[in-house]
């Protein structure tokens, strides 16, 4: 659940990419910061992998007029210890999955899923209850993709989450299942609030 901020004006909450090394991850995350941070991004390098970061308010303000802090992570790589995985995730808001839909990435997206699950029951994030996206990339590569064929490469019933598919063309838009999970956090806070009226 997202948490108030310091100041008690603002409201923060983190998001995490986390899918298959190689799957885009980081390119998602520098194409949010591009929109909404002025394309500050911070990198950090834990275990043989790096952590991205970007922090920034969403233009759109809660029912009672405060603001919401995004902060968003991504582990790109393969870290040596599944406790970076394990440790980004920790009280996190909103989970984007993340990969790529050619056949290797795709048989190694099953095994990463496993361990989002593993990892997300060690954090107390229940999965089928809190926001949770899966991001589809490089869908332009495979002649007649459809989402469902990777939901079931996945081992996860066709259409019971929030899927989203791009390519690799140049301006693609990659904020898409973010965003539609901030919206959710979003919705979440104003559930049951007031409107501020002046």
């Amino acid at each position: 659940m997202a948490e108030l901020d310091e100041d008690g004006q603002s409201v923060v909450a983190k998001i995490v990419l986390t899918g298959v090394p190689g799957s885009g991850r980081s390119a998602i995350l520098q194409q949010m910061a591009d929109r909404y941070a002025h394309s500050s991004v911070r990198v950090g390098y834990v275990a043989g992998g790096e952590v991205f970061r970007t922090d920034f308010f969403w233009p759109d303000a809660l029912l009672d007029c405060r603001r919401l802090r995004v902060r968003l992570f991504a582990v790109s790589g393969s870290p040596s210890y599944n406790a970076v995985d394990e440790l980004v995730l920790s009280g996190c808001d909103g989970i984007v999955f993340v990969t790529s839909v050619l056949g290797e990435c795709l048989q190694r997206g099953r095994q990463a899923l496993r361990t989002l699950v593993f990892n997300a029951g060690r954090n107390g994030y229940e999965l089928d209850s809190r926001p949770v996206a899966f991001h589809y990339t490089q869908a332009d590569r495979v002649p007649g993709f459809r989402p469902e064929l990777a939901d079931e490469a996945l081992g996860i019933p066709p259409g019971s989450v929030a899927r989203f598919a791009t390519g690799l063309r140049a301006g693609e838009d990659l904020c898409q299942a973010v965003e539609w999970v901030v919206e959710w956090v979003i919705r979440e806070q104003s559930a049951g609030q007031e409107p501020l009226v002046p």
